[in-house]
């Protein structure tokens, strides 16, 4: 049961869910042959959806204790679902309303 974990197990467990549901969608990715986007070549609600999850683990102080489980740059092992989000982050309308929030952010 997860009551009874350990914190360290749980991280753990985070850290094995992770990289096993990353690793599913950048296989799912790469047969689709997508890009920049989700769904081509316009950026859509998933792919803001994506952006904010993957900026969310990247940068805010409550997904710290992941990081040091799976390094500093939790998506450096999986390039397509970065990218996606380098390019939704690159936008200017993006840039603008985000700024610095994510590490700003109280979790």
């Amino acid at each position: 049961m997860l009551i009874d974990q350990t914190k360290e197990t749980a991280i753990a467990n985070l850290s094995t869910l992770h990289t096993t549901r990353l690793g599913f969608l950048e296989k799912h990715l790469e047969s689709q042959s997508v890009g920049p986007f989700l769904m081509g070549e316009d950026c859509s609600y998933a792919d803001i959806f994506l952006f904010t999850c993957v900026r969310t683990v990247e940068k805010t102080p409550g997904f710290g204790m992941l990081r040091t489980v799976v390094g500093e740059s939790p998506f450096a092992d999986f390039p397509i679902t970065a990218k996606i989000a380098a390019s939704v982050g690159d936008m200017d309308s993006v840039k603008a309303s985000v700024g610095n929030r994510f590490s700003e952010c109280p979790i």
